[in-house]
């Protein structure tokens, strides 16, 4: 009995949930779908279809209540889903919400932002979706592509090919100031931010560069350009593993590199992805089970034995 016992130790130890690094999510055009992975790009899948998703056009992470947000076109919606890709919510749409490009959650804050381009407004509201509020429009901003949050410095940054600038508010979207624009940036897509080292990056796809300032938009650097990025369209920063993710449309790809822009590695590609419009990530490890067939078979031989011996163990009462 106790090598059956040991035997089955080491099978279900082998079986055990494995705790994988930072997760990367991506929406895609093609099937309207909503995936995961690690960031090494191993464990990949898909967790939403349509028709739970339609159309996507932005995601976001609530790392703390491990939810990701989207917008998406169809319906003019903001929707929310658990890491695991259950209990889908709409938490707005038309006529609140109209043409939604870009979304950015203020975990700490229980907020969540959204930029869209009818009426060239940015939005806020609570977690829930509850208590919209327009605190930015045209002519503050025109044409927007890209949002972002510092939530540590408390400041919402957005992109927009008007003029090709990058601005900065404050959360509730008072003292808008230009920090960068033509011809330091040319039509940018998709922002992100490092808090932590006081940095924002963006993605543009005039040149294919990835660039990146300081939050003041000084000291600014381009990091990666053509051919290493190719047609970008979603941007990530994950300050805590020290790398930096980017969709492109070339090959149907989710790159990776160092905050600096070395070290960059395809991790994933086409046909794991096909036609992807944003990306988000998060440090946050997920567990992923993983059981080996034999070791389900070991284990049940393992119950049925014992349980075999039991019965058959001779009871005090007999002599």
């Amino acid at each position: 009995m106790v090598w059956w016992l040991a035997l089955c130790t080491l099978l279900l130890s082998y079986g055990a949930p494995r705790t994988l690094g930072g997760t990367i999510f991506w929406a895609q055009l093609v099937g309207d779908e909503l995936h995961r992975a690690s960031t090494d790009g191993n464990n990949a899948q898909l967790l939403l279809q349509w028709p739970q998703m339609d159309t996507p056009t932005a995601l976001a992470v609530d790392a703390s209540a491990t939810q990701i947000y989207w917008a998406q076109a169809f319906g003019d919606q903001i929707s929310r889903t658990q890491f695991t890709g259950v209990s889908v919510e709409t938490l707005l749409e038309w006529p609140v919400v109209q043409g939604a490009v870009a979304i950015a959650v203020d975990s700490p804050r229980g907020k969540f932002y959204w930029a869209q381009t009818f009426g060239d407004r940015i939005y806020i509201a609570n977690l829930d979706g509850s208590n919209p509020t327009m605190i930015l429009e045209w002519p503050q901003l025109a044409e927007p592509t890209a949002l972002a949050v510092d939530s540590v410095g408390g400041m919402i940054y957005w992109a927009q090919t008007s003029g090709d600038r990058i601005y900065r508010a404050n959360l509730d979207g008072s003292n808008p100031a230009l920090i960068l624009e033509w011809p330091l940036l040319d039509d940018p897509v998709a922002l992100a931010i490092d808090a932590q080292a006081g940095k924002l990056y963006w993605a543009q796809q005039v040149g294919d560069r990835i660039l990146r300032a300081d939050l003041n938009g000084a000291n600014v650097e381009t990091l990666l350009e053509w051919p290493e990025v190719d047609g970008p369209v979603g941007l990530a920063v994950d300050s805590a593993d020290g790398a930096l993710y980017w969709t492109q449309n070339f090959g149907d790809r989710i790159m990776r590199s160092d905050l600096n822009g070395n070290n960059a590695v395809t991790i994933l590609e086409w046909p794991q992805l096909d036609s992807p419009v944003a990306l988000a990530v998060t440090s946050r490890n997920i567990i992923v089970p993983v059981v080996s067939t034999w070791g389900l078979i070991i284990v049940t031989l393992s119950i049925l034995c014992a349980g075999t011996i039991l019965m058959r163990k001779p009871s005090i009462n007999e002599n």
